[in-house]
């Protein structure tokens, strides 16, 4: 299941949160089965990241709200709301967002805190001259084009993460694709099965 909300954001909105994501990043990591810990790995992911919690904004807690509003999950399940930037030729290699079953990863960031990723909530907060689409690798669109979001200034997409019985869902594997003109600015929020 994938979902786009045209107009999520405002422009004023996305322009504050794209200042306020550049005014404290940090290089983005990465974690998988066999390295837990989160760890720099530019063959895989060059964006860097920010916390925006740490942001005492209340734009950030009005979009927070917002957020937790429209998809209808607690607060308790929600991870911390997060911002990524990429620079022109930065991407992030197809992934999935949940944990690899069964592995240092997951017992890391499952096993005692609330689970694995349900869904995940990404917003775009400015739009590319070229590049830095959302590629869903194993989907296709009504026309059996491949499944790919241009960014566009205040829409999000919305997916979900996990099969209806709790295993990962390998119809989420998405990447975001290299910028090729211009910069991406994105939010993201992920959801937990239980309280986190």
């Amino acid at each position: 299941e994938v979902f786009t909300i045209k107009n999520f954001l405002n422009k004023s909105e996305c322009d504050e949160l794209v200042n306020l994501i550049k005014s404290d990043m940090t290089k983005s990591s990465v974690s998988i089965a066999n390295h837990a810990e989160g760890y720099i790995d530019d063959s895989v992911r060059t964006s860097s990241t920010c916390n925006l919690v740490r942001q005492k904004s209340s734009v950030v807690k009005n979009v927070d709200e917002r957020i937790l509003e429209c998809i209808g999950v607690h607060s308790s399940r929600a991870e911390a709301i997060q911002g990524q930037h990429y620079d022109e030729t930065q991407e992030f290699k197809q992934h999935t967002d949940t944990f690899a079953p069964n592995s240092e990863e997951y017992r890391l960031h499952c096993e005692n805190s609330g689970g694995q990723r349900t869904w995940t909530f990404m917003i775009y907060l400015n739009e590319t001259e070229e590049g830095g689409e959302t590629r869903f690798n194993l989907l296709k669109d009504a026309d059996n084009e491949e499944l790919l979001f241009k960014p566009e200034l205040g829409m999000a997409v919305v997916w979900n993460n996990l099969n209806k019985d709790g295993s990962p869902n390998r119809f989420s594997l998405h990447q975001g694709c290299p910028v090729k003109k211009g910069s991406k600015t994105i939010l993201t929020k992920w959801f937990r099965e239980r309280k986190i």
